[in-house]
């Protein structure tokens, strides 16, 4: 069955590519070299239509080398939309970057003079969004240069939705062409936190979820999830709340195989010894588990541990909603740039670097739908203080140990013990060197589009 794989989370995204937004990219890269035959959409939010993407521009979109201006597109959940002079009044300094790239893609993207003024508007936070993982600048291009023809679906087709921004009228439009041209429709599930947890969201997050995923429940012919966990949350949301449940198949996620050091690879940030750090890579969100780790830092600072062992502390991550509390008592801390490192907008090769180099990593979270970190530390032979959260214990796997991420005294306790005592952790390491397997992202997305066909052909 042919696929139609819609782009738009990856299209719109900025930045590193993590979490939702580097599987979709995964995916795609996989359906781009070995299904010729799929054929790739945006969808346009303002027509309340899926539209065929620019294939000029495809290959750059996927690879991560150009991303979309979706200002001018109106809002996919609200349905708001701004236009000419309001759009200069809301974001002037957008709009001006925007009229500046496009001075720059008839230039063939090399004009010092644009460069020189695009340099003047952008602050810290753009040039990070505006960074890919390999540290190169990425080009904006406007939504109508990206989106084409409008999408005709027919019935031997599957719409593939792997991403996170599937808003109301997402829904509608794919509600509309199931029903009129029989196109099947497949869903990734990531997790169910915002169902199970909103007051991990900025008000009117989780009822929005909720509203989504009831429709999606009732509205996909196939879910796939990453997890056995995530799988059982979902059966068991929708009994509790009556609804009816699609065919449910469980894929996993990969990983990156680890590159030998190349020359010339980044230093280590200032401060930072190999062998001398832990990290935890992740947004900072209320959900990640920052607050309770930095808690436990004051306690071990307080107690002289990192201190006596020359150890820090790293927290690797945008900042994402709900944190700003955190994120002010945490720069009021004299530990702050001396044994607490707050780093983004690391390029893939420093973020192995960081890997390669930590003494372990840590991942207190409340829930994880699968939890790549984990996966990353292990490729590179490090253990992990994780949590139980969501399906981290599946993916863990009994190679590193799993605490409460409510039980701050356990954290303290089992800190204190890998920073004082390394060889508390070898045990951990020698199984994870002579055992531990993962897919790759080649072998984890030839994995996804099988159990896609499997669930497809399964339902005739």
């Amino acid at each position: 069955m042919q696929v139609i794989f819609d782009i738009s989370t990856l299209a719109r995204s900025t930045g590193q590519a993590v979490g939702i937004v580097r599987v979709v990219r995964e995916l795609a890269r996989s359906a781009r070299a070995s299904r010729p035959d799929t054929i790739f959409v945006i969808f346009d939010p303002s027509a309340g239509l899926f539209r065929h993407v620019a294939p000029k521009h495809l290959d750059a979109i996927i690879k991560g080398k150009a991303l979309i201006d979706a200002s001018t597109q109106a809002d996919p959940v609200t349905g708001r939309s701004f236009g000419g002079l309001a759009l200069w009044l809301r974001n002037p300094r957008r709009r001006a970057f925007m009229a500046l790239e496009n001075l720059r893609a008839k230039s063939n993207g090399s004009s010092r003079f644009v460069d020189f003024l695009q340099a003047k508007l952008l602050k810290q936070k753009h040039r990070e969004a505006l960074t890919g993982s390999g540290g190169e600048r990425r080009v904006v291009l406007s939504f109508d240069a990206v989106a084409g023809e409008p999408l005709a679906a027919t019935a031997n087709q599957v719409l593939l939705c792997p991403g996170s921004d599937w808003g109301d009228s997402a829904v509608t439009q794919a509600a509309h062409i199931k029903a009129t041209a029989g196109t099947r429709i497949a869903q990734i599930c990531y997790d169910t936190v915002p169902l199970l947890h909103p007051d991990f969201y900025p008000p009117g997050i989780g009822e929005q979820f909720r509203r989504g995923f009831h429709r999606m429940v009732a509205l996909a012919d196939v879910m796939l999830v990453t997890a056995h966990q995530v799988a059982n949350d979902v059966r068991g949301y929708c009994a509790a709340n009556g609804l009816p449940m699609p065919a449910l198949s469980v894929f996993p996620l990969g990983a990156d195989p680890v590159a030998e050091p190349v020359s010339g690879a980044a230093d280590l940030p200032a401060g930072l010894m190999p062998g001398h750090y832990a990290m935890l890579v992740g947004t900072l969100e209320p959900r990640k588990g920052h607050r309770l780790l930095f808690k436990v830092w004051k306690q071990l600072l307080a107690e002289g541990v990192p201190q006596q062992a020359g150890f820090k502390l790293v927290f690797l991550g945008r900042k994402g909603w709900l944190v700003d509390e955190l994120v002010d008592e945490i720069a009021a801390h004299p530990s702050l740039g001396r044994d607490l490192l707050i780093l983004s907008g690391v390029a893939d090769r420093d973020l192995a670097q960081l890997y390669r180099n930590a003494a372990f990593t840590v991942l207190p979270s409340l829930y994880e739908g699968y939890g790549l970190p984990v996966v990353e530390s292990f490729r590179h032979g490090k253990a992990v203080l994780a949590s139980t959260g969501g399906a981290l214990k599946e993916v863990v796997g009994g190679f590193s140990p799993c605490l409460d991420p409510r039980d701050e005294a356990a954290w303290l306790a089992a800190m204190r013990r890998w920073i004082t005592d390394p060889a508390a952790r070898a045990p951990y390491e020698a199984a994870i060197a002579k055992r531990f397997r993962h897919p790759t992202w080649p072998q984890a997305a030839t994995a996804f589009f099988s159990a896609l066909d499997n669930a497809n052909s399964a339902q005739g």
